[in-house]
């Protein structure tokens, strides 16, 4: 049991490092952000050190800061996952359970609602079928289970498209944007496969990159969209060039200049831009130089820009042909804040999209249910470790 009278007296003895610094850093504005990225010293040494660092790179003027459109007729879908991990403490049976949750919404003279989930069930011998090279564990489901949000999507686009009576973009000439956009809680920009071994990125790359590549042909918007993001790729391109840029040095004080090297070492990105940005604008597009980018194909290789969609500045991922079209990034842009106007800070299409997936403590205890009660019809074994029984008495 939580000892709360020693726990309160634990947090009151780290209360002046306990919070966030970054509101100290309030002077480095959208003023001083547009001096350092139109120094030209500073670009040459961001360009010189690229030789050896995977720095991040802009494709417009980094000094423009774009306003969002509104919009009001639009079909916007998102899709997103949750899981039963195998449980070791289940004796006698080995299986999983991923769940993809969808959400479409169409807004114009009749807007519609569609709601629904998948769920699929792996068992060892499922895993050993489809050549998966990985031992059955959580790190397992959790890369099948991003799978199966992009196969969710790209299975039911169509059927989403024609529910909404809007223009199908993919029947279009390529340069049209179609009101219609794709959302994803999570990350376009596969990091967290790059520590993994070769054969491993080799299988997750080639199924989640043959569902992107879908999408392209079809020319739906897509992106993956990141609340509370902690990525530092443009604090370290500032970090990168900072002792070469002298066009700022004359915008702060003594002061100041002592303070960079501490906000360069804590920041985040979107810590950043919430000084920078104004609600409803967004930055330049980022071209990831993430070691990971060198699977993707040209099409498909993940840029980012930040957002600020009005209590929290948020980072988009959009493949790279989408990042090359200005017009569909404003059609993006305009989608996100209005649902975020709907939602109170949050996409309403995603947190819907989540409610769908979600697998609840009553769901868990279901899906038990039915295997115990399969294994008892087929006069199968099934126990619980003592360490789970043991809780479960305790009511823990």
């Amino acid at each position: 049991m939580l000892d709360r009278d020693k726990i309160a007296k634990e947090i009151a003895s780290f209360s002046q490092t306990l919070f966030s610094t970054a509101a100290q850093y309030t002077w480095f504005t959208a003023q001083i952000w547009q001096a350092l990225v139109t120094d030209e010293r500073f670009v040459a040494a961001i360009e010189q050190k690229r030789a050896t660092l995977p720095l991040c790179t802009w494709i417009n003027d980094p000094a423009v800061l774009h306003t969002a459109g509104s919009i009001q007729a639009y079909g916007v879908c998102a899709v997103d996952g949750s899981q039963i991990y195998p449980d070791h403490h289940m004796i006698g049976i080995e299986c999983f359970l991923i769940n993809s949750g969808a959400c479409f919404i169409s807004y114009g003279q009749q807007s519609t609602a569609t709601l629904f989930s998948e769920p699929y069930i792996y068992t060892p011998e499922h895993c050993i079928k489809q050549l998966l090279p990985m031992r059955f564990s959580a790190e397992l489901v959790d890369l099948l289970r991003e799978e199966h949000e992009f196969a969710l999507l790209t299975s039911h686009v169509d059927d989403m498209i024609t529910l909404s009576g809007l223009p199908q973009p993919f029947e279009a000439r390529e340069s049209v944007v179609g009101p219609f956009v794709a959302l994803f809680d999570g990350n376009m920009l596969f990091w967290h496969l790059e520590s993994k071994p070769t054969q491993v990125k080799e299988v997750f790359m080639s199924r989640y990159l043959v569902h992107l590549h879908a999408l392209a042909q079809k020319r739906i918007s897509v992106a993956g969209y990141l609340s509370a993001t902690r990525f530092t790729e443009v604090v370290e391109l500032i970090r990168a060039g900072i002792d070469s840029a002298q066009a700022i040095y004359d915008l702060i004080t003594p002061a100041q200049v002592e303070q960079l090297a501490s906000m360069l070492a804590s920041l985040s990105d979107a810590d950043l831009f919430m000084h920078i940005l104004q609600p409803g604008q967004y930055t330049t597009l980022f071209a990831s130089n993430h070691p990971i980018t060198e699977w993707y194909p040209k099409h498909l290789k993940p840029y980012f820009f930040y957002l600020h969609a009005g209590s929290e500045v948020v980072r988009i991922e959009v493949p790279a042909w989408m990042a090359h079209d200005p017009e569909r990034i404003k059609v993006l842009v305009a989608v996100c804040m209005d649902q975020c106007a709907k939602g109170q800070g949050y996409p309403v299409v995603l947190a819907e999209a989540h409610a769908q997936a979600v697998v609840q403590s009553a769901d868990r205890e279901f899906f038990y249910h039915l295997l115990c009660s399969l294994a008892i019809r087929h006069n199968k074994r099934v126990a619980l470790s003592q360490k789970s029984l043991k809780k479960k008495i305790l009511g823990l």
